[in-house]
């Protein structure tokens, strides 16, 4: 998250929590909302209508548990504007201390659609038409957040982050049709951090230029190696990503260059700590990672396909050895 924008951010919180009335033994936690990067190049909107959020600390098998409203915004959101670890403010209320183990959103689907860079706007569809299939999330769905680590809320209150991935949430199965199948998780912000960098190619001279639009990843790194991912981000026009709200752990952090600047490049041992934002530095893109081969056939008894047969009378072939 750029600074500027994180004191906005904290300006509106501390608005909220100095407007007194919290009772004794209540913090006011606000509940924000940010968005995991958009990897399509021909979408220029995804409006999310969110009508409210609530958390509970009991058992969400028990349909009797008490669930506590924190905000209810009641409004679209372009889920587009929220990149590079920048958030909106949906509201904020008195909680009492305690850890949230579950944070749930309501949506309303018929006031929210994407809009195509052509300016055709997709909404709710049934059948093979353009448009969005919302599932059985159509109307107003109640839709749990993932919560990795239940988000303790202090007695002077906690930043509640609303990671929305719209990438992951609006699959494309076809020309102007998306599915719904919502990836959404809610942190602590205090518990969390960054990482930050820039990525660069090479042009024919040997020079650095910028890369915009690439892909970046962030993978938790065990024992030297990649494993589950963890957040995405994509580059601006200088080049610049970052990618906020990660747990702190070491992460490998892993490059794809653009359609028009293919490439890639991976830098390990990334460590992430909370309430910092940490340099990756410049990541140079390097030649694309082929395709891995087809696997060999393997017959029914498990033995490896016969040698290919020698060339056909008259045909060149060149062996090459390693000394």
């Amino acid at each position: 998250m750029k600074r500027v924008l994180l004191l906005a951010a904290l300006g509106i919180l501390a608005a909220c929590v100095g407007d007194g009335g919290a009772g004794p033994g209540t913090g006011s936690t606000a509940v924000y909302l940010s968005d995991d990067p958009f990897p399509f190049d021909d979408v220029s909107r995804v409006d999310v209508h969110i009508v409210k959020v609530e958390v509970t600390q009991g058992d969400t098998a028990d349909v009797t548990v008490p669930w506590l409203t924190v905000a209810e915004p009641n409004r679209a959101f372009n889920l587009l504007d929220l990149q590079q670890g920048t958030s909106t403010l949906l509201g904020s209320a008195d909680l009492p201390p305690g850890h949230y183990g579950a944070v749930r959103l309501q949506l309303d689907t018929d006031k929210s659609s994407i809009m195509m860079a052509d300016g055709t706007v997709l909404r709710g569809v049934v059948g093979d038409r353009p448009g969005i299939l919302w599932q059985s999330s159509e109307g107003r769905p109640i839709l749990q957040a993932l919560v990795f680590e239940p988000v303790a809320v202090a007695e002077n209150g906690a930043d509640v982050v609303i990671d929305f991935d719209a990438g992951r949430s609006f699959l494309p199965i076809g020309p102007n049709r998306f599915v719904f199948s919502p990836y959404i998780r809610a942190v602590n912000r205090q518990e969390t951090g960054a990482v930050s960098g820039t990525v660069v190619a090479s042009d024919i001279e040997g020079a650095p230029v910028a890369v915009a639009r690439a892909t970046v990843e962030a993978y938790v790194e065990y024992q030297g190696n990649a494993g589950s991912l963890a957040g995405t981000g994509m580059t601006d026009a200088a080049g610049h990503f970052t990618i906020a709200f990660l747990a702190p752990m070491p992460y490998a952090i892993r490059v794809t260059g653009p359609a028009a600047i293919p490439g890639f490049v991976q830098r390990g041992h990334v460590q992430v700590v909370a309430g910092e934002s940490v340099e990756a530095g410049t990541l140079i893109l390097g030649p694309a990672l082929p395709e891995p081969p087809p696997s060999p056939p393997v017959d029914s008894t498990g033995a490896p396909p016969p040698p290919p047969p020698p060339p056909p009378p008259g045909t060149d072939t060149l062996t090459i050895r390693r000394r």
